[in-house]
């Protein structure tokens, strides 16, 4: 998912200045200067932060920047962008689809961001899923919930009849290490779940067999894996994090 911070007033990001404050706080930083000049971004910019590969553009006119990472990552780099945004100028945060936007004072916490997705950091030791098929994921909501009931009779499932809401679909799943919550996902529809990492390899091998796309896939905080009739708890657990200790 894309998230671009917006400037609703007439100050400016300068180029010189942004790539000035990028490299003093992430000193590993890459950055590619744009190849056309009629492009509407002046560089481009890669930073290795704590759970992803956080990758963005600075708009060529300075009034925004479009960028993409693990949600704890995007909140960091966003509020690191509002403290240095005069106090008086007012810095929007929205991602793609609209579903989550916020205008980000000197206040704003990483909480507050967190809220705009129903999302809540794992715990120590576990990690965050996102689950995607492609060409589309093929299963409405309420068969998806079905599907996931008749395979998990004790999971807690529920609709989410708002069609504006960022999530189509909640819920919490009752397996043998802990309890995998999670939930399907707007725009494009993905799976994003937490818990213990063998629990989630079952849930995402399950999802690979009921789903009818061409390509499943399930990625975790930088990390990839393309799922097949053949992949097992051992091959996720090799490729995206193994249980823990």
């Amino acid at each position: 998912m894309n998230y671009f911070l917006v400037m609703l007033s007439d100050w400016r990001f300068s180029a010189r200045d942004f790539k000035h404050r990028l490299l003093t706080r992430w000193p590993h930083a890459t950055l590619h200067e744009a190849a056309d000049p009629g492009s509407l971004d002046c560089f481009e910019f890669e930073l290795p932060m704590a759970h992803s590969k956080l990758v963005g553009a600075l708009r060529r006119d300075g009034s925004g920047i479009a960028f993409d990472g693990d949600l704890r990552d995007v909140a960091e780099f966003a509020l690191w962008c509002r403290s240095f945004v005069p106090e008086a100028e007012r810095l929007h945060f929205c991602d793609e689809g609209v579903s989550g936007q916020l205008d980000l004072t000197p206040h704003t916490s990483p909480a507050d961001l967190f809220r705009l997705f129903d999302y809540t950091p794992p715990p120590p030791g576990w990690r965050n899923y996102s689950l995607i098929s492609r060409p589309q994921w093929d299963l409405p909501p309420h068969e998806f919930a079905q599907h996931l009931c008749l395979r998990w009779p004790s999971a807690h499932v529920q609709l989410e009849p708002d069609t504006h809401r960022h999530r189509t679909v909640s819920f919490q799943v009752p397996m043998v290490h802990s309890s995998v919550t999670g939930a399907l996902c707007r725009p494009v529809p993905s799976l994003d779940f937490t818990g213990d990492a063998r629990d989630c390899a079952a849930l995402a091998l399950w999802c690979r067999s009921v789903l009818l796309a061409e390509q499943v896939s399930v990625s975790s905080e930088g990390r990839f894996l393309v799922l097949h009739s053949t992949t097992t708890v051992e091959d996720f657990l090799r490729a995206l994090g193994a249980p823990p200790s």
